[in-house]
């Protein structure tokens, strides 16, 4: 070859290697335009928001539920969180997220009022600079990620139900089947704006698609699955309070994520989701303590971390809503809980729902 033909052939690959060095600019700054309408204090308020509802399921959930069940079965109790977490966590990467949250960008919802398509399939198309349409100031992965905290905490919540009666293996094929046929719909039907309930649902934090299905789906478990064997004969008592009450306080934390995570962002929403879902618990925890001590003769610890759990409850689906001061939701909130007391001392006598999973969270409809 001769030196023209090389110099020649230099030339061309410096033009090729400048036209690269060009678009790699241009894609840089159309990423940079876009990551600047992200806003630095809703993605910390919203990582530490995902951070905190993962919290309430591993440890939160596995704790309280491991604690109220026989010795023989705490391990069995605490797997199911933990292969639930790592279960849901899959399908959401690869069909949970796009069959509930696509499209992501505003678009015609023609044909996707009840599920979502495809689009997000193995979360394909997401990246660095896309946000959502619910909320463009954080980016879509952040978004992806704590609506993930919800899919794994929805299922785990009916295992409460079960304990000690179902196969593992079943328990995993359920899970699967409920996630993919009974939350994704019903999550995009009451959070995404295609939905054809979304315009209706007054649900600030997922009452409606994550309590309210999981206490349905735990007591429709328990009256098909029946009573534990000996029931009723034997003495059925929780091996570790402590335990149960550490699981609890767990929840009780990790619920500020949940309920002032769920305005996706760091703003005057958030504060006053957070101020309601604690007084809610405390104010539900206390109720519950006194009516326990009127009806029973003394008050457990049990009893009291069980009342805040249904205060929380109670509170989700309105937490952005409500005045913090009005006297009449904190009489409404004493009302759902002396109504939780008697649903669990009728439901007792007739089902094992050994955790009283329907209770605790069905109190939404309140």
């Amino acid at each position: 070859m001769s030196t023209e033909d090389r110099l020649a052939e230099l030339e061309s690959l410096v033009v090729q290697l400048n036209e690269s060095y060009s678009n790699i600019q241009r894609e840089l700054k159309t990423i940079q335009d876009s990551t600047d309408v992200f806003n630095t204090g809703d993605i910390a308020w919203m990582l530490a928001s995902s951070a905190l509802v993962i919290f309430m399921t591993l440890p939160g959930l596995a704790l309280f539920y491991a604690g109220m069940v026989r010795i023989q079965n705490v391990l069995a109790t605490v797997m199911q969180s933990v292969s639930i977490a790592c279960v849901i966590t899959l399908l959401w990467f690869i069909c949970g997220y796009s069959l509930t949250w696509s499209p992501a960008q505003e678009s015609s919802c023609e044909g996707l009022s009840i599920i979502g398509n495809l689009d997000k399939f193995f979360l394909k198309g997401m990246f660095l600079n896309n946000g959502h349409q619910l909320q463009q100031t954080i980016p879509e992965t952040l978004f992806c990620f704590y609506e993930l905290s919800f899919a794994i905490i929805t299922p785990a919540l009916i295992c409460g139900a079960f304990a000690d009666r179902m196969k593992y293996s079943a328990m995993l094929w359920f899970m699967v089947a409920w996630h993919i046929c009974v939350y994704c719909p019903i999550r995009r039907w009451n959070a995404h704006p295609c939905g054809f309930l979304y315009d209706y649902s007054m649900d600030f934090a997922g009452g409606n698609s994550v309590h309210i299905c999981a206490g349905m789906a735990g007591l429709v478990c328990a009256l098909t699955i029946g009573n534990r064997s000996g029931y009723g004969k034997e003495i059925y008592l929780p091996h570790n309070v402590l335990i149960s009450v550490m699981g609890a306080c767990m929840l009780w934390v990790g619920w500020f994520g949940f309920n002032a995570g769920s305005a996706l962002g760091a703003d005057n929403i958030a504060a006053v989701a957070m101020l309601n879902t604690q007084i809610s618990a405390g104010c539900a925890g206390l109720t519950w303590t006194l009516t326990a001590w009127y009806v029973r003769g003394q008050p457990s610890v049990l009893g009291m971390v069980t009342g805040a759990i249904g205060g929380l409850v109670c509170i989700t689906p309105a937490a952005g809503f409500v005045d913090p001061f009005g006297v009449s939701e904190q009489w409404k909130l004493l009302v759902v809980v002396l109504c939780c007391v008697a649903v669990e001392r009728v439901l007792l006598k007739f089902r094992d729902i050994l955790l009283l999973i329907f209770h605790s969270y069905f109190s939404d409809y309140a």
